[in-house]
């Protein structure tokens, strides 16, 4: 039973992580929101501080944050850091980044948005009116407006289908 236990909340049992190329944090992880603690040492350990994408206006980014290139940070946001901001990305006015946090490569952080300690893989969109704090969000992942993600365990993964659609699959991890 403990062994199916273990298998059951493996990290590559929720998330695609050849979505990231972060995957390292999920080493050595038996359960996937063990990734979360691990943030930070990644962080301090691996990031290299500097700016390689187009900010518009004057957003405020700290000195422990770096931005990917093609990325883009609006007039008005704000990345305490530390964080890691992917290539491609587009980080909107009123966007709030603090501490520890990873975004993954084509992002859309939007308006009114809060992130702390927690990493969004490759291609998910937060685009308004969202709070996401110790938690992972894989790979595609969609916030509509108005969700919160902070300390609460949603351990399986969610597919949508809309009508005539192929089918969406959004995984992700919220702890």
């Amino acid at each position: 039973m403990e062994d199916y236990r273990r298998r059951m909340f493996a990290p590559d049992q929720f998330l695609d992580l050849s979505r990231t190329e972060h995957k390292i944090i999920f080493e050595n992880v038996e359960d996937v929101w063990q990734a979360l603690p691990k943030i930070a040492a990644y962080l301090q350990f691996r990031l290299k501080p500097g700016i390689n994408g187009k900010l518009l206006g004057r957003p405020f980014v700290g000195n422990a944050v770096f931005v990917g290139k093609g990325s883009v940070i609006e007039q008005g946001a704000m990345i305490k850091g530390p964080a890691w901001i992917g290539e491609n990305c587009q980080i909107r006015n009123g966007c709030y980044i603090r501490e520890n946090v990873i975004i993954g490569n084509g992002v859309v952080a939007g308006n009114s948005c809060e992130f702390k300690n927690c990493l969004v893989f490759d291609k998910a969109n937060v685009p308004h009116f969202n709070y996401v704090g110790d938690s992972i969000l894989g790979y595609g992942a969609h916030l509509g407006a108005g969700a919160i993600l902070s300390n609460v365990k949603l351990v399986r993964s969610v597919s949508v289908r809309g009508a005539g659609d192929s089918g969406t699959r959004a995984s992700g991890v919220l702890v």
